[in-house]
């Protein structure tokens, strides 16, 4: 289990999730393989969330930090993502460095020092987190003006993320507490925000079924889905999230080879 907690704390997964979730709209709205944009998303998700994953054990000892084989590695994987981020951004659009400028500043701003810290404003985190994704992943199709698709799918992507950010929301109860961060989650009991949880998945799976390539994959990708809300509990280790509930994005991204 420890390797398990260790892995995802990688940001691997959650990288490798908004690669692929890029991929699959790209395919869907625009009928294309987007690389680019899959690459910029995937490598800026391991960086921003390895920065806020990581960043409180090197103010704790910067020192300790450096020895550590285990920090050492995820260095070396952020030091690479940065790279592949600063080549692949020369290749797109005025449009595009609009779009990441300003979700830059965003994520800047919630990740911020807690005087200029946008979490600290009630209830809004996961809205915050939906938006990020919904601008990089799907937004851009939009903009292209490719072919002009209906908004029901900015609808949808928004509150598909924003269902699993509830998750998490659960997750972080007691440290949101202790910092003073009014959530879902700190006025609503794990009853309640099932409940929430089930409306969202139920949107979730009439939309994919209405709008996604029906197949077998599409049936077996809902069931798990509902099976981790189900499933969702007070005792759950960090890695579920990190690894079960992420790949819920990563499932979803994979519809890719089952878009006509």
């Amino acid at each position: 289990m420890m390797f398990l907690n260790q892995f995802a704390r990688t940001s691997l997964p959650i990288s490798i999730a908004a690669f692929l979730l890029t991929l699959f709209y790209s395919q869907l709205l625009s009928e294309n393989l987007d690389l680019l944009r899959a690459t910029i998303n995937g490598s800026a998700t391991l960086l921003i969330y390895n920065f806020s994953i990581h960043k409180e054990a090197f103010i704790a000892s910067p020192k300790e930090f450096f020895k550590s084989h285990y920090y050492l590695g995820i260095i070396i994987l952020t030091l690479l993502s940065m790279l592949v981020l600063i080549y692949s951004i020369r290749f797109i659009g005025a449009l595009d460095y609009i779009n990441y400028i300003h979700l830059l500043v965003l994520s800047l701003l919630y990740e911020g020092p807690k005087s200029f810290n946008i979490r600290k404003i009630p209830f809004l985190k996961p809205f915050i987190i939906s938006y990020i994704w919904t601008m990089s992943c799907i937004a851009p199709y939009y903009y292209d003006y490719i072919i002009f698709p209906s908004p029901i799918f900015i609808i949808e992507c928004f509150t598909f993320i924003f269902g699993l950010c509830l998750f998490f929301d659960y997750r972080d109860t007691e440290k949101d507490q202790y910092e003073d961060i009014k959530t879902f989650a700190n006025v609503l009991d794990l009853k309640q925000i099932k409940k929430i949880l089930f409306v969202l998945w139920g949107f979730s799976t009439i939309f994919a079924f209405i709008y996604f390539c029906f197949s077998y994959y599409l049936i077996l990708m809902t069931l798990y889905h509902l099976i981790i809300i189900i499933k969702l509990k007070e005792d759950r280790p960090n890695w579920y999230y990190l690894l079960l509930v992420d790949g819920v994005i990563i499932l979803r991204g994979l519809l890719l080879f089952y878009t006509a």
